[in-house]
């Protein structure tokens, strides 16, 4: 696969996992550059690319009560196992993700692994949820098993990817993964609950940008649709960017 290939496969996995968070009920910023200490910043030499390496998939946050409703059907599902979101005390007044997107087996990036770098605690300060004094403390727990939380704010690390890695399950003990199996269920799901969702120009899902609206359609078009052919036109998406449904076993 040539680099060009590369590039657009990573956006569509990128695409995908902005849908099923967005879809979950998460306000979240894709892509999220994280800046460097200015004392930092002056050490990089002429030409390192750091800089442009430093970034976060994916950060986003939902809030305690969040819910979408539809009103002859009631409350969409949202995705309870993928947070644990029933297990939250109720003081809890949001949940912080940090997300990390692969088109293969979940890791963690540089970034999120070398704590000399320091890069978790800017995420920390960014986001505001934390006193300027225990942000080593949510650091720490953050590099050390992925996840933190108090009475009410949770900051949880995700890694998204095509298989899930036993590895990270050992090193991280509350690090979640989900992977494209995950998603497309999610996804068929969420669809066949919302499927009568309709505005006066036809259905929701055309007012959508990229994958949102080509999966509606799909999902509309399809008769043989099912958790199973989900799973698989999601991942013939990634591979060619193209919801289609074949070999599905």
């Amino acid at each position: 696969m040539n680099n060009d290939e590369d590039l657009k496969k990573g956006i569509r996995v990128e695409n995908i996992a902005n849908w099923y968070f967005r879809l979950n009920g998460f306000l979240s910023i894709p892509s999220y550059i994280i800046h460097l200490d200015k004392n930092e910043a002056g050490r990089v030499r002429a030409g390192d690319n750091r800089i442009a390496k430093t970034e976060a998939d994916l950060i986003g946050v939902r809030f305690q009560g969040s819910n979408e409703k539809i009103d002859f059907k009631g409350k969409l599902s949202d995705d309870t196992c993928l947070l644990g979101i029933d297990d939250l005390p109720e003081s809890t007044i949001a949940l912080f993700i940090l997300v990390e997107v692969k088109s293969g087996v979940c890791r963690m990036n540089g970034p999120w692994s070398k704590r000399e770098n320091k890069n978790m605690q800017r995420v920390i300060r960014r986001l505001g949820f934390s006193p300027d004094d225990e942000v080593e403390t949510v650091a720490i727990a953050m590099y050390t098993n992925g996840k933190w939380k108090d009475e009410k704010f949770v900051f949880q690390y995700i890694c998204v990817g095509g298989r899930k890695s036993p590895e990270l399950t050992e090193s991280h003990p509350d690090l979640i993964q989900i992977d494209w199996d995950d998603i497309g269920k999610f996804l068929c799901k969420r669809f066949t609950q919302a499927s009568d969702e309709k505005i006066p120009s036809g259905k929701i899902h055309e007012q959508w940008p990229d994958f949102g609206q080509k999966y509606g359609r799909w999902f509309v078009n399809n008769r043989q649709r099912s958790e199973e052919t989900s799973v698989c036109a999601v991942k013939n998406y990634i591979e060619s960017g193209q919801l289609i449904t074949r070999n599905v076993r």
